[in-house]
């Protein structure tokens, strides 16, 4: 379910709120010694709404509440504390001093602002799952070499297993050209450090003649490193489980990193 549809399901359970705390505003309400109602601790109502009245309003109130309880079951988890809130909602303590009207009247209205509660407090934390992801599209743009790799392990379900062997190829990418240019062998942060330094780096990404350039190789330099401390290390040293979102965000990540480090003509 999107954000949309959430939004518009609510709004369409306020206007049948709405609709039924004008139709309890219409009710008539009597007053007696004995009670035309349903009693309470044996005490009698001392106010009474015609049964051809009451009842439909009744039928709605019970309708309406179960019927909003079904759809946030059905958006969030059973025991989600929205759907506990809006079962207390469902309780009817009724009160042998107060009219049926009024009773009606003050739990309706509590029952609609718990709706635009649940609209602010959300943040649409759907059950399972996040917006439908068109993963065609999403591979399209991440950087070819990356989708080589992680395409068949992401749509298998393997999301960590996609995000370390993205990492591990930039490792061995960078690892190679530092050899090559130094002879010697460094891994992690200190491998993109040593590779992307200011000062006489092993990869230069612009031509490092202005202080803007060295500041972009100064911030893809703590980038990469970043990459390695933050990313790799932790996947690498733990079985470290993520979603499919997390496995997104940081695959678009790894994805830019690798289109600075091998770039991919346009044509």
């Amino acid at each position: 379910m999107t954000k949309e549809e959430f939004i518009a399901e609510i709004e369409l359970q306020k206007e049948r709120g709405q609709k039924l705390l004008e139709q309890v505003r219409q009710m008539h309400v009597g007053k007696n010694n004995y009670g035309n109602g349903m009693a309470v601790l044996g005490l009698p109502k001392m106010y009474y709404t015609p049964k051809e009245e009451l009842e439909p309003v009744e039928l709605e109130y019970d309708s309406w509440k179960c019927y909003v309880r079904d759809f946030l079951i059905s958006v969030f988890e059973k025991d989600d504390v929205l759907v506990e809130e809006w079962n207390k909602c469902l309780q009817k303590p009724y009160r042998h001093d107060v009219s049926d009207r009024n009773w009606y009247e003050g739990e309706i209205n509590k029952a609609l602002n718990k709706l635009d509660s649940f609209v602010q407090r959300t943040r649409f934390r759907f059950k399972g799952k996040a917006t439908s992801i068109d993963t065609d599209s999403l591979f399209s743009i991440m950087h070819p070499k990356i989708v080589e790799l992680v395409e068949d392990r992401f749509n298998s379900g393997h999301y960590s297993d996609a995000l370390i062997v993205a990492l591990k190829e930039i490792s061995v990418i960078v690892k190679e050209r530092v050899i090559k240019a130094t002879g010697k062998e460094r891994d992690g942060s200190d491998l993109m450090r040593t590779a992307f330094k200011v000062d006489s780096p092993v990869i230069k990404l612009n031509s490092l003649s202005s202080k803007s350039e060295k500041d972009e190789q100064q911030g893809y330099c703590d980038l990469f490193a970043g990459a390695m401390e933050a990313l790799r290390n932790p996947m690498s040293h733990a079985n470290i489980q993520i979603s499919k979102e997390e496995s997104i965000h940081k695959l678009f990540f790894v994805s830019m990193l690798m289109y600075k480090l091998c770039p991919v003509s346009k044509e």
